[in-house]
């Protein structure tokens, strides 16, 4: 039965390469489902340890301490550009929640002027090559050694905070 002449409809290997190619189709998308919920599975049963840690609070992993060597090292080698790598790296990680962010941000919010002089100094010196008036960092690891080491109530005290006008 020729619909059209010269076209043959309901040959038989028309309907073996339709039945072939759905079933590879509903195969490719089984699969991709699969993938797709182990995706899920995965993301849902991380580890915590795979999340960041909050804050500093006195309680330093041993990646940190491992961060902290390597910031100091670099700053008695006078390398800036590591330095400011690690800088940024313990902020973004393990400084307190509010004071994340650039290393100026976290330098102006430390309420600290030495320390935010001393990051404004490795900022300016980091993508610099070293060489004549090298950057010297033992002013920043002494500050940033020094606020660490203040109880924690003191270390979110900030200059310029507004008072709370509505007490009570």
């Amino acid at each position: 039965a020729d619909v059209m002449p010269g076209v043959s409809v309901g040959t038989s290997t028309e309907g073996s390469v339709s039945a072939a190619t759905a079933i590879m189709w509903k195969v490719a998308t089984g699969t991709f489902a699969l993938l797709w919920l182990l995706t899920l599975v995965f993301y849902f049963r991380r580890s915590p340890a795979s999340t960041l840690p909050t804050g500093t609070g006195g309680s330093n992993s041993l990646d940190e301490k491992e961060l902290l060597k390597k910031l100091q090292k670099d700053c008695q080698k006078g390398d800036a550009s590591s330095a400011r790598r690690d800088l940024s790296q313990w902020i973004r990680n393990y400084a307190p929640e509010n004071k994340r962010g650039s290393m100026r941000y976290f330098g102006m919010s430390c309420g600290e002027p030495a320390l935010q002089t001393a990051i404004a100094e490795l900022d300016t010196h980091g993508f610099a090559d070293g060489g004549e008036g090298a950057w010297k960092g033992d002013a920043l690891w002494s500050t940033l050694k020094t606020w660490r080491n203040k109880p924690e109530d003191q270390q979110n005290l900030t200059i310029g905070d507004k008072p709370n006008l509505y007490a009570g």
